[in-house]
């Protein structure tokens, strides 16, 4: 199994356990912006933005990330291993 093919599978988990669609949609709802607003604000096609707020299990993550931006969201790696870390998520890391 390739490294993007492991990145992607990891992802598809994260988004399974994280109903990550639903937080984005909710998110979207009280900042009251309509799909094709928050599209257009992150450079994104409003059927991506759609796919993404139904949990569709194969995304570009960079673009994920770009609506995430807008919202005032961010994902965060845990290490489960560790149980410290696992009780208390890290802060995201700076680019």
């Amino acid at each position: 199994m390739g490294k993007n093919h492991a990145l992607m599978m990891l992802f598809c988990t994260i988004m399974q356990k994280l109903a990550l669609g639903a937080q984005v949609r909710q998110r979207r709802r009280e900042l009251e912006l309509r799909q094709h607003d928050l599209a257009d604000l992150a450079g994104c096609s409003a059927r991506f933005l759609h796919e993404l707020e139904h949990d569709k299990p194969r995304l570009a993550l960079d673009l994920v990330m770009d609506v995430l931006e807008v919202l005032g969201l961010t994902l965060a790696v845990v290490n489960l291993s560790e149980p410290s870390t696992a009780a208390t998520p890290q802060p995201p890391l700076q680019t």
